[in-house]
């Protein structure tokens, strides 16, 4: 009993680190390998729209003195459009709402996997 805990511990920690313990490998390193790629794909949405938001708007220049002073100076605006903020939300959000599915999926499958092989 104390094993079965123990295992499902590591497979709520991590999925598929519980199967690796009992020694399905195949299915251990897929989900173990799935559970990474899903963390990575979160990790880029994140950067997607935190590197969206220090972009400087079209038409201005922003410049970085050497003591660390940001200067922003208008250049003629050619494009007085306004910017569309929800546009730029819609790629960074669905890649991180698809990461957030996949880690999601594979942390199920892995605990109710693990829960049937321990039964």
């Amino acid at each position: 009993m104390v094993k079965n805990k123990k295992v499902m511990l590591r497979t709520f920690l991590w999925p598929g680190w519980g199967h690796l313990v009992l020694g399905k490998r195949k299915k251990g390193w897929f989900l173990w390998w799935a559970s990474l790629i899903a963390l990575l794909i979160i990790a880029q949405g994140i950067t997607m729209w935190l590197m969206q938001q220090y972009v400087p708007p079209p038409g201005k220049e922003v410049k970085i003195s050497n003591t660390g002073v940001i200067e922003e100076s208008t250049a003629e605006e050619e494009n007085n459009q306004p910017q569309n903020s929800f546009s730029k939300l819609i790629l960074p959000l669905s890649v991180t709402v698809i990461g957030l599915g996949l880690i999601t999926w594979v942390g199920i499958y892995a605990y109710k996997d693990t829960k049937r092989m321990l039964s």
